[in-house]
């Protein structure tokens, strides 16, 4: 067994991921690894190596495939069990200005949601706020996803 998981190394994981290649942790090296999704399916499909002809698609597949026969690996929290949207909306009724409040609840409620909060953050000068408050929320859902798997974890 390795060490505990450090909390900055999971919620930096957890915000870099792409919905397409999910992220495993390995319980035994502490490394976080990612697979595409479509390999994922390959193994569980009954493909075999040989059906795979570049280095680079054997070597992923042969990752698939330790991934789901060995049980040391753990997917960690995806884009899905995360609700940045809820994060979103905590963030902008925690603001103390109504009209920066205002500006990004407008923002969300329009076509391109995401990217025109985004905007909005920079131009209120909340950046910082946000991707603290963001960072804690992430260190929040790591821990109890720790909590759930039954292994430990460490702050810093």
């Amino acid at each position: 067994m390795t060490e505990k998981v450090k909390i900055p190394e999971l919620v930096k994981e957890m915000d870099d991921q792409m919905e397409e290649i999910p992220v495993f942790y390995n319980r035994e090296t502490g490394e976080y690894v990612g697979v595409r999704e479509k390999f994922l399916h390959y193994v569980e499909s009954g493909f075999q190596l040989d059906d795979f002809s570049s280095d680079e698609e054997k070597n992923e597949y042969e990752l698939a495939e330790e991934i789901l026969t060995t049980g040391k690996y753990l997917r960690i929290p995806s884009n899905y069990d995360i609700y940045e949207w809820e994060i979103i909306i905590d963030f902008i009724q925690k603001q103390g200005d109504e009209s920066i409040k205002n500006e990004l609840m407008d923002a969300i409620n329009g076509s391109d949601p995401f990217r025109r909060f985004k905007e909005k953050v920079l131009q209120n000068d909340v950046t910082r706020d946000w991707f603290r408050f963001k960072r804690k929320r992430f260190a929040e859902i790591a821990k109890y996803w720790c909590e759930g798997q039954k292994i430990g974890y460490r702050e810093n």
